[in-house]
């Protein structure tokens, strides 16, 4: 009988750490998968960060090359020369 318990006694002891080491290893898993997309997001964010930057860029070189003083000049210089060519 004491036999019968000792076996009874490991194999729940063998059946809890085998829960255990389960357990364990799902949630280590897990934090590898959640540390892997915290990673993923990061690159994303960075990306966004680098093209809203780059788009901020060109808006700037767009206002400075095209709406200056110097283009509404040119465009109102080509309206009246438009409007007073001669149509033919």
């Amino acid at each position: 009988m004491d036999k019968l318990i000792e076996l009874a006694s490991t194999l729940v002891s063998g059946a809890f750490i085998a829960v255990l080491a389960a357990w364990l290893t799902n949630r280590s898993r897990n934090r590898q998968e959640q540390q892997a997309e915290i990673g993923a997001l990061r690159v994303q964010a960075d990306a966004m960060t680098v093209a809203v930057m780059e788009l901020r860029g060109a808006a700037a070189a767009n206002r400075l090359l095209w709406e200056g003083p110097a283009e509404r000049a040119r465009t109102f210089l080509l309206t009246v020369l438009a409007f007073t060519a001669p149509v033919s």
